[in-house]
């Protein structure tokens, strides 16, 4: 009998160790984890906190963007405010400018006789010694059938017939215009002056210099204001030609 107790209690005490051992390991498991946990916490810790750096960050750059935009939305009221100014401004100007260009058009409208037919006796005769004997302004005439045509001005020297139109300003096509329509018109509506030698001229305040060429191409005299009052301004091209002419 005490042979068998003392089996039992050797048993016992042999499942206690073994029962430690198993402690032992479980408790050693468990502390790894838990550092391995506090290693995870720590490296999180750092994570959440450079996370608030960048959430910091990020809320100071969108207190400056705001701060931006606000600027930016005060400037385009400024700019706004100042295109509206401009606006109202340029609409006064156009007003006043289109006010003007109306009273100059009239004026222009006797820019024939007021200006060109007065001093245009004295520079053909200044330029090519030639008397204009007879003057007309704004020439209108009607033919039997009723159509109708208006001449700027007509002028008659010795053995040529000036036929002068006169604009504000001239382009390209404003020459064309003449040699198509006006001179047949003029040949058409004026057979009397047939025997004469025509010559065409354009008049104007300004004259560019590839309009001038032009119409020296075309045959057409080109006359403007300058320091003689009124000049012709391809008038060595035609001296020969009154000369030639006059022989």
């Amino acid at each position: 009998m005490e042979e068998s107790l003392y089996q039992e209690i050797k048993q016992r005490l042999e499942r206690l160790e073994k029962a430690e051992g198993d402690t032992r390991e479980l408790v050693i498991d468990a502390r790894m984890r838990l550092e391995g946990l506090e290693w995870t916490i720590l490296r999180l810790g750092a994570a959440v906190d450079r996370l608030r750096e960048s959430v910091e960050i990020l809320k100071d750059e969108m207190r400056a963007f705001k701060d931006e935009m606000r600027a930016f939305k005060d400037e385009m009221r400024a700019f706004k405010d100042e295109m509206r100014a401009f606006k109202d401004e340029t609409r006064r100007m156009l007003k006043d400018l289109n006010k003007r260009w109306g009273d100059l058009a009239r004026k222009m409208g006797t820019m024939a006789e007021d200006l060109v037919a007065p001093g245009f006796p004295a520079a053909v005769e200044r330029t090519f010694g030639l008397t204009v004997t007879d003057l007309q302004v704004r020439r209108r005439k009607r033919l039997p059938g009723g159509e109708e045509r208006e001449f700027d001005l007509l002028a008659e020297a010795d053995g040529y017939l000036f036929m002068v139109e006169v604009k504000t300003s001239y382009h390209l096509r404003d020459l064309e215009y003449i040699r198509e329509e006006q001179i047949p018109a003029f040949r058409k509506f004026f057979p009397e002056y047939a025997p004469k030698i025509l010559v065409p001229v354009i008049a104007s305040f300004y004259l560019p210099e590839e309009i001038v060429k032009q119409a020296t191409r075309e045959g057409f005299l080109a006359l403007s204001f300058g320091g003689e009052y009124l000049e012709f301004l391809n008038a060595e091209e035609w001296k020969g030609k009154f000369r030639s002419t006059q022989r």
